[in-house]
C-alpha cells in the first residue's frame, strides 16, 4: 500500500501509521509482517509491506477496530492512496 500524505500531516500520520503496525501484528496471528517505509527524498510518501496467511486474513484485517480507526483517523491527512495485492513466487 502506498500513501501519499499532505506535507503539514506527516508526523501524525506516521505515529497513526506506527501503532496500527504495531496493533496488527500484536492482535492478528495472520499478520506475520507489517513494514512502514518512508521515501529518504520525499517524507510525504510512504510505503507498507504487510504479510497476511492469506486473502481471508487480509479481510479481517481491514474489518478490525484497529484498522478501522486508523482508517477514519487519517483520511483527511491522506492526499493518494493505492493498494496492490502480490502474491508471493514460490521458489
Amino acid at each position: 500500500m502506498d500513501f501519499k500524505v499532505k506535507e503539514d500531516c506527516v508526523s501524525s500520520f506516521k505515529a497513526a501509521l506506527l501503532k496500527q503496525a504495531r496493533d496488527s501484528l500484536d492482535s492478528e496471528a495472520d499478520c506475520h509482517q507489517f513494514d512502514v517505509c518512508s521515501d529518504p527524498h520525499d517524507p510525504t510518501q510512504f510505503t507498507l509491506y504487510e504479510l497476511y496467511t492469506d486473502q481471508q486474513s487480509f479481510q479481517e484485517h481491514l474489518a478490525s477496530s484497529h484498522f478501522l480507526n486508523f482508517d477514519k483517523t487519517v483520511h483527511d491527512w491522506i492526499e493518494e492512496k493505492s493498494v496492490r495485492t502480490l502474491k508471493r513466487v514460490p521458489a
